[in-house]
């Protein structure tokens, strides 16, 4: 994997009413060598994350991003892939 995109940002918790920190990011798309201008990034929300702080945020990231590259991130992939199943059910975008 060839991570590179990721977006820290502080949210406020729904829950706590504190300020969190937020991390997503996903890997990059198109090979460089085809289009030299172009930057697709993909937004792989399986490694979406948060924490108390910047620092912490970021390592959780880093973790799985660590556990999605070697297979351990099985839960969260199978629940982004409902995801993205039931988005194309419902937007008509199906793959046949």
């Amino acid at each position: 994997m060839n991570l590179n995109f990721m977006d820290i940002h502080p949210t406020s918790s729904e829950t706590s009413g504190k300020i969190e920190w937020w991390a997503e990011g996903g890997y990059h798309v198109l090979d460089d060598t085809d289009i030299p201008y172009a930057t697709t990034y993909y937004h792989d929300i399986a490694l979406d994350c948060g924490g108390n702080t910047y620092e912490q945020a970021v390592l959780n990231f880093a973790k799985n991003v660590w556990l999605q590259t070697h297979g351990m991130l099985k839960d969260k992939e199978a629940r982004r892939d409902a995801i993205f199943e039931r988005w194309a059910k419902d937007s008509g975008c199906e793959s046949d």
